[in-house]
């Protein structure tokens, strides 16, 4: 399952090195308010924006936040029944990925406004969100991960070991316990890092 916050970068997808300055200059809650619309009119569905800003009530991030380490911003929905993401980090600012991800989406609607919705769906294709892990694969792709990976400060990687504790346990029915004891090795390690 899919959190909003901290942030879940999508796997497969590389993380940017050296972030740059944008210059967008578009104030948070209108570039989250312009996406969601933006994405409604495409038709997606099931919206989750997941960056490590904290989370308003109603689930989407707060406007008026403190900018996180790591900014990126990673844009899970559904779309004629596929799972989709679009992820950005190239920005040194989470809103700046946030509006590059709007302008992205905008640009897709414009091309199947001008009738070139075959392109459209070969772009969205290339955006596929990667199916869940299940335990009934005969490849285990989650060890072979960092459990941690993106989570810069210390409040994030607690977080992150919370949510993988409650799904990873091995007294939960989907549980396993080579994961869970390889994901508290990567936590003890991580934190050690850090502080």
């Amino acid at each position: 399952m899919i959190e909003a916050y901290p942030l879940q970068w999508p796997p497969g997808w590389k993380r940017t090195q050296l972030r740059q300055k944008a210059r967008f200059d578009t104030p948070f809650g209108r570039a989250r308010n312009e996406l969601l619309f933006e994405l409604r009119r495409l038709g997606a569905k099931n919206v989750i924006i997941s960056s490590n800003i904290p989370l308003r009530r109603d689930g989407l991030p707060y406007a008026d936040y403190r900018e996180p380490a790591d900014p990126g911003v990673a844009v899970y929905f559904e779309m004629d029944g596929k799972n989709q993401c679009f992820p950005c980090d190239r920005w040194s600012l989470a809103v700046d990925n946030l509006q590059a991800i709007r302008l992205t989406v905008q640009a897709l609607r414009g091309l199947e406004r001008w009738g070139a919705k075959d392109m459209v769906a070969a772009a969205f294709r290339g955006f596929q969100a990667l199916p869940e892990h299940t335990h009934a694969d005969t490849v285990n792709p989650i060890v072979t991960q960092d459990f941690f990976a993106g989570c810069v400060t210390p409040d994030e990687i607690k977080a992150r070991r919370r949510n993988l504790a409650r799904d990873l346990h091995p007294d939960k029915k989907s549980g396993d316990s080579k994961d869970f004891t390889e994901m508290m090795q990567q936590y003890d390690k991580k934190m050690k890092e850090i502080t």
